[in-house]
Order: structure tokens, then sequence, then C-alpha cells
């Protein structure tokens, strides 16, 4: 049983399924890899939309999904919705960012830019995290280690209650594999997800793939990083 902690499967949402019927072929695709949880994480881009339009937008795809994956006799999945914020000046004064974070949590998911970590960044941070007590989920966080700059990575790596976000699909790297459990060891909460925009190019998390992921680290690798992302989300989902 897995809960897929980043996923884009709104229909039209973003560049996720291009159609409610890609949207209800992911749906398909994650229940018989045994998903039984999704967290919603369609981009939001502050220069781009509103807010509140991309609230809106969010709700209406979403009910849009649900009445499709109803006449496809599809089960929906329990699901948060939440957003994947893509970090940029002036995001922490945001007044409606609450309205993103994951239900019942105190956490945004957010994208960071590759690149050298500058001071407005911190700043930004520190306003979000002290003044409004909303904590970054670090989407991607294996773009990071493979990416940024050491000294970059590092600051990253030991933000103060952040959450680290992994690609599942790249734990069959076994140098990405090493960084995540250095994170691990190093007392990070570090959770899962498949990070699927489409059922083709990027498809949601596959049988196939749990197998890869076992049969190179071992089950207990596996079923640890799955635990960790359920027992994140579980009082979420209550």
């Amino acid at each position: 049983m897995y809960c897929d902690g980043h996923i884009h499967i709104l229909p039209a949402m973003d560049n996720g399924p291009v159609s409610v019927h890609d949207s209800v072929a992911m749906l398909r695709m994650l229940r018989e890899s045994n998903v039984h949880r999704l967290v919603i994480t369609p981009h939001y881009y502050a220069d781009r939309e509103s807010c509140n339009s991309f609230l809106l937008r969010r709700k209406y795809r979403y009910q849009e999904l649900l009445r499709a994956a109803r006449s496809a006799s599809v089960p929906m999945l329990p699901c948060l919705l939440s957003a994947e914020v893509e970090f940029s000046r002036g995001i922490s004064k945001e007044p409606l960012l609450e309205k993103l974070m994951v239900p019942k949590t105190r956490y945004l998911p957010m994208n960071f830019s590759l690149g050298k970590i500058d001071r407005w960044i911190v700043a930004e941070l520190a306003y979000m995290m002290h003044k409004r007590k909303i904590y970054p989920i670090i989407c991607n966080m294996e773009r990071h280690m493979i990416y940024d700059h050491p000294k970059d990575y590092e600051t990253i790596a030991s933000f103060p209650y952040a959450v680290y976000q992994i690609g599942i699909n790249a734990m069959k790297d076994i140098h990405i594999s090493h960084a995540v459990f250095r994170l691990i060891r190093n007392g990070k909460t570090v959770i899962c997800g498949s990070n699927a925009h489409d059922p083709f190019r990027r498809p949601p998390v596959t049988a196939h793939l749990q197998e890869q992921i076992i049969e190179l680290h071992g089950y207990s690798v596996y079923k640890t990083l799955t635990l960790r992302t359920n027992a994140f989300f579980n009082e979420a989902f209550s």
C-alpha cells in the first residue's frame, strides 16, 4: 500500500494530462499498482496567475476528474488537494498561500530553481516559517542532488523544518539513493512521490518500478520509504 505524495493528475490543469481520459487512465494505473492515496500537486506560478484563479481552476478540474472516474466506473482514490508552488520573489507574502498547503498540515510543496541559493531566498523562507508558520516540502530533491553546486545542495539539505520529497523513480540511481539515505540518517523527513504527469511519458508508479527498487535495495528500504510517506500524510487523510 503506497501513498503517492506528488502527482499531477488533474486534466488540463498544468503540464500534466491534457485530457480527462488521460487522467482516468492514470487513475487505473495507480489502482493496479496498489497506490491507495494521492497528494495532488498541480503547478502554481505566482507570476502567471492569481492564487484565487488557480484555486477555482483546481476545484473545477478536480470535479471534472470525479465525474469522469464515476462515468468510467473507476473508483476514485482518497485525495488531498495541494499544489507545487514555484518559489519566487514575494511568494511568502501571498495572502492565500495557506490554501495551497497540504490540508490539515502546515506544509507547502515548493519547487526551488536549480542554482545559487541567494540571500532573498533565505529571507523569503525565514518569513514563511517564522511569521506564517508555513514549512516547505522541497519537491524533486533528487534534482538538487544531481545539478546543484555542493554548497547550494548542503544549504537546501539543512533547511530547518523542511521535508524532502524524492521522485520514487530516482531511487533506481544508486548515487541518489545514497544521498537519500544520508538525509534520513541526518534526521530529515523524506517522503516519496511519482511526480507523474501523464500515462505515457511520465506515468505513475508501476508494479515493475516497485520490483526494480526492491531488487536494487531490498524490500526493507522500499517499505521504509513508503511507510515514512504514509506516516507523514496519515493525519491529513484522517
